[in-house]
């Protein structure tokens, strides 16, 4: 699954998160405009964010 096809979802885990005090972090696919693929680490609480990894490690 896409990220922007779970944002409903995503929004509801970390508002669950964030109702315990937690950070949440999750690994997901995106596809960007471009049509370029990135593995993507996305936090879901107060402290939102993106990281796009754009290197593959073995």
């Amino acid at each position: 699954m896409w990220y922007n096809q779970a944002n409903e979802y995503l929004a509801e885990l970390g508002a669950l998160a964030e109702q315990a005090g937690n950070l949440l972090l999750i690994g997901v696919p995106i596809r960007e405009a471009e049509g370029r693929i990135y593995t993507v680490v996305v936090s879901l609480s107060h402290l939102s964010g993106f990281y796009y990894q754009r290197t593959w490690c073995p």
